[in-house]
Parts: structure tokens; C-alpha cells; sequence
């Protein structure tokens, strides 16, 4: 499926930094959750888009109401095609080898976390690590998160 620099809504839709919020709404509706951002003059919306398997999160600035990151995780029993073209929506269409690599790196257990930067995007791939009520600790979601290079300061 070719990518979009604007997701039609095939597979599971990802956004990239600098959408405005209205796209993500007509294309999701109303957020399973709305809460303050964990980054100044900021505000996060979540999506249970698949429950126990897809969510979506989107972090927007309060004034402009452009995307600034944008976030998805995924059960393993997600098809990892589904997986890697949600992320390359996520980027614009600008999913390369290296970060397709350092997914699979991640998702096949050789690592845990993996980080990268892409033109003014920075991004992590890394499993969501949970604790059982026996206190073991299992990866449960592959989480990945892709935002604007200087959010994070």
C-alpha cells in the first residue's frame, strides 16, 4: 500500500508531526482520553483504537494545535507489516532500512530500545515493559514514538 502524506484511513492510520489537530479528528472522531501534555503549552489525546492491541496517542501545542508527537503501540499479535506501515505514515513516508532495521532489532528481542533521528524528527522504538502480580517482567507492547527534534528540551 503506497504511502500518503496524509493517512486515507487504510490499516492502521498514523500521523506525522505538523498535522493539525482537526485531521486527526475527522479522521479518529472523539478521544478515548484528553489530558494535559507532559510538555509545556502542550495537551495529549489517546485513542483505544483496537482494545488490548492498537492505541494512539497525539500530543499537540495548545495554541497552534499542530502535532508535535505522535505515538503508537502494539500487542505482538499485530501483523508487523500493519506495524511498519503505521510507522512510515508516522514519518511521512520517509520509513528507510536503517529504522526498519532497528524495528525489527526490537521487535525480534536483540534490543530493547531503539532511537533515531530523521531531518527534524527523533523518534523510539522500545517494547512496554509490564510487571505480572508474580513480579515478572514481560514485554507486552511495542511501543513508537516519533516527535519534533526540540520538543524534548
Amino acid at each position: 500500500m503506497p504511502c500518503r502524506q496524509e493517512p486515507i484511513g487504510l490499516g492502521i492510520p498514523g500521523f506525522q508531526p505538523g498535522i493539525h489537530q482537526d485531521s486527526v479528528f475527522q479522521m479518529f472522531g472523539f478521544p478515548s482520553q484528553t489530558l494535559p501534555g507532559y510538555w509545556p503549552n502542550t495537551h495529549a489525546v489517546t485513542y483505544d483504537l483496537i482494545p488490548h492491541q492498537v492505541s494512539l496517542g497525539f500530543l499537540f501545542d495548545r495554541q497552534s494545535l499542530l502535532l508535535q508527537q505522535t505515538e503508537a503501540s502494539f500487542a505482538q499479535s499485530v501483523n508487523t507489516d500493519i506495524i511498519l506501515g503505521t510507522l512510515n505514515s508516522m514519518l511521512g513516508c520517509q520509513l528507510n532500512e536503517e529504522i526498519t532495521s532497528g524495528f525489527q532489532q526490537v521487535w525480534q528481542g536483540q534490543v530493547r530500545r531503539y532511537r533515531f533521528a530523521l531531518g527534524h524528527l527523533k523518534g523510539a522504538i522500545e517494547w512496554e515493559i509490564r510487571s505480572t502480580s508474580s513480579g515478572v517482567q514481560k514485554a507486552e507492547r511495542v511501543y513508537i514514538g516519533i516527535w519534533q527534534a526540540g520538543l524534548h528540551h
